[in-house]
């Protein structure tokens, strides 16, 4: 995954914010490690939905959408 990629959050995660096609846009994925966290790539997207939120999904909870399954 990566910045650009259009994504759907996975069915079984939920957050109230996130819209019904649960659809999204990659805006982030690189981000500085908490302090005392060692490893240098965390395996989080930051994704801009059409209703305005920003929410940080850990890439498991994520599937990129193509023409297949769209």
């Amino acid at each position: 995954m990566k910045v650009g990629d259009l994504v759907e959050v996975r069915r079984g995660t939920d957050d109230p914010r996130l819209p019904k096609n649960r659809i999204g846009l990659i805006i982030d994925t690189e981000f500085e490690p908490p302090i005392g966290f060692k490893p240098k790539k965390l395996d989080v997207a930051k994704v801009l939905f059409s209703n305005g939120e920003t929410l940080e999904f850990h890439r498991d909870y994520l599937f990129v959408v193509s023409k297949n399954n769209a």
